[in-house]
């Protein structure tokens, strides 16, 4: 995508995508905020934006409504259009243990360690 003789070229991994945001900074430009462990800030008025836009939100179910009244906004805004969800892996057991004063491990010989446990 190119705007004004300045390109993009940063990738965005839509495998280890986090969440997406529309987003007005603070210079009322507005943006498509992607996270995959970096920050990809990209601006809504780059020629072709549409296309890819819409491409992502059928493939990940964008917030559509929610991503256009914000960046149709003339003040620094954002709000999240998408988040990853992922499925629950543990779970958290009944206990005795006062967790203000520390934790316990959940394997077969249960070891507590106290918040104050000097590191190193």
């Amino acid at each position: 995508m190119n705007h004004e003789n300045n390109s993009y070229h940063r990738t965005v991994n839509l495998d280890k995508l986090e969440y997406v945001y529309g987003l007005i900074a603070y210079n009322n430009q507005a943006f498509l905020f992607c996270f995959d462990a970096h920050q990809h800030r990209i601006p809504v008025e780059f020629k072709g934006f549409k296309k890819p836009y819409i491409t992502l939100s059928e493939r990940f179910g964008f917030k559509d409504k929610l991503f256009y009244d914000t960046i149709s906004q003339n003040k620094q805004t954002k709000a999240r259009i998408w988040k990853r969800d992922y499925k629950k892996n543990y779970k958290i057991v009944e206990s005795d243990i006062n967790v203000s004063k520390g934790f316990s491990t959940g394997s077969t010989n249960k070891e507590f360690f106290n918040w104050d446990l000097p590191l190193g």
